[in-house]
C-alpha cells in the first residue's frame, strides 16, 4: 500500500517550494507514494490542474481568524480523507497548529519544514506577535517528529540558534531539474517572443510581488542604470499582491518604457537562458531561493543581497553579493559590469548535477524520510 502524505501549503501558485513539490510529484512512483495537498487559498492555484492530473487530491481549508476553526476543518479533512502516514507542513510558524492537530488525529510522522529566514521580522515584532511566535515554536517542538529546513538560516529561524542540538532537525535542500537546462534556446527567438530587442540589456528578477523580494529597490536600480545606458530594461517574472502597487510606482518614476512585467510563467528556464543578461535578487530575507540555483544552471550572472544564504552558491564566478544597504547606483554599476564581462559557462550546471541541489538527489532524501513513516503506522 502506498504511503500517504498530505502537504500543507498557502497555495499551489508558482513559487520555489511549489515548483519543487510539483517536480517531485512528476517523478514519484504513485504506487509507493501518494501525495495530496491542503491549501489555505480559495483562489485556483496555477499548479492545481497539473497536480490533479498527476493523481493528487487538493483540499481547501482557509486560515480563519479563529485558529480553533482551522483545527476543526483540518481534523475533519484528515479523518475523512486519511488515514495519512505523514503530514508535511510548509506554513512556517503556523505549523505549530497544523502539527498539534495532526498529532491529535494520530498521524505518525509530522514534519515542520522551514523555507525562510524570518529572524529580522521576529526581532522587530510587536509584543503580541512575539507571544504568538513563542507559542508556535513551543507547539512545533512538542508535536513535530521531524523538522526540515531549506538552509542553516531557515533552521535557526524556526528552531533557534542551537537547532543542531536536537536530532529531529536537519537541512534538506530543495532541488531543481537539471534537464530543464540541457538545451539552450535561440536568444533572438526568446527575446522576439517577449517583445525585447537584441540590443536591450536585460536585468531580470523572478519572484512573486511580496515585500521580502524588495521590488522598490529593483526600481531604484533600474532608474540608476538607465542614466548610464538607456537600453537597460527590467524583466519581472512573477505575480502577487503588490504587483499593481509596483507597476504604479514604476509609472510615477517614469520607468514604464523600461519595464516588462510577464506575470506568472511556466517557462522560467527558457527565459533565463534566452532573455536575461543578469539576475538581480535584492531580497530583504530568504530561505534558500531556488531561482539562484536556476540562474547558475542557466549560466546567468547574479547579483544577490547579503541577506541571501551563501549555501546557494555553487559557482562563485557567477555570483556577486552586495549589501542591501548599498545605494541602488552601486548595484546598477555592478550589474552593467557583469553583463559586459560575462561569458556563458556550464560550471553551475555541472556543480548542481553533482550536488544535493539536483532534484533527483533531493527527492531521494525526501522519500527516504517518508519511507520511515511506514514502520510507525
Amino acid at each position: 500500500m502506498a504511503i500517504k502524505i498530505l502537504h500543507i501549503l498557502g497555495s499551489l501558485n508558482r513559487g520555489g517550494v511549489e515548483s519543487w513539490l510539483i517536480k517531485s510529484l512528476q517523478k514519484i512512483e504513485r504506487n509507493q507514494f501518494a501525495l495530496d495537498f491542503l491549501v489555505h487559498s480559495t483562489s485556483h492555484g496555477a499548479y492545481e490542474d497539473e497536480a490533479k492530473a498527476l493523481g493528487a487530491n487538493i483540499y481547501v481549508c482557509p486560515f480563519p481568524k479563529n485558529p480553533l476553526q482551522f483545527c476543526v476543518g483540518l481534523e475533519r479533512i484528515l479523518r475523512k480523507q486519511g488515514p495519512y502516514n505523514v503530514v508535511h507542513s510548509h506554513v512556517h510558524y503556523y505549523s505549530g497548529i497544523v502539527l498539534l492537530t495532526a498529532k491529535n488525529v494520530g498521524i505518525p510522522k509530522r514534519i515542520a519544514h522551514s523555507h525562510s529566514d524570518t529572524r529580522s521580522l521576529s526581532y522587530a515584532a510587536s509584543l503580541s506577535r512575539r507571544i504568538y511566535l513563542k507559542l508556535m515554536r513551543y507547539l512545533i517542538n512538542r508535536n513535530a517528529t521531524e523538522g526540515l529546513a531549506a538552509s542553516q538560516e531557515a533552521a535557526s529561524a524556526l528552531w533557534g540558534e542551537r537547532w543542531m542540538d536536537d536530532g529531529r532537525w536537519r537541512i534538506l535542500h530543495c532541488g531543481i531539474d537539471i534537464r530543464d537546462y540541457m538545451m539552450r534556446p535561440a536568444k533572438d527567438d526568446v527575446r522576439r517572443e517577449l517583445g525585447l530587442n537584441p540590443e536591450d540589456i536585460i536585468f531580470g528578477h523572478v519572484g512573486n510581488f511580496v515585500p521580502a523580494k524588495n521590488h522598490e529597490f529593483l526600481l531604484g536600480i533600474l532608474k540608476e542604470a538607465i542614466v548610464i545606458n538607456p537600453n537597460v530594461k527590467l524583466l519581472l517574472v512573477g505575480d502577487g499582491s503588490r504587483r499593481v502597487c509596483i507597476e504604479r510606482e514604476a509609472y510615477s518614476l517614469g520607468l514604464t518604457k523600461n519595464i516588462v512585467v510577464l506575470g506568472s510563467r511556466n517557462d522560467v528556464p527558457r527565459i533565463l537562458m534566452g532573455a536575461i543578461d543578469v539576475l538581480l535578487l535584492p531580497s530583504l530575507y530568504e530561505g534558500l531561493p531556488l531561482i539562484i540555483l536556476e540562474a547558475q544552471a542557466a549560466g546567468v550572472p547574479i547579483l544577490m543581497s547579503d541577506k541571501v544564504t551563501k549555501e546557494v552558491i555553487v559557482s562563485k564566478s557567477l555570483v556577486n553579493i552586495l549589501s542591501i544597504s548599498e545605494h541602488p547606483g552601486a548595484w546598477a554599476s555592478m550589474a552593467l559590469r557583469r553583463v559586459s564581462d560575462s561569458k556563458w559557462t556550464s560550471e553551475g550546471l555541472l556543480a548542481i548535477s553533482r550536488s544535493d541541489f539536483n532534484l533527483d538527489t533531493s527527492l531521494s532524501a525526501l522519500l527516504e524520510i517518508y519511507q520511515g513513516a511506514a514502520s510507525l503506522s
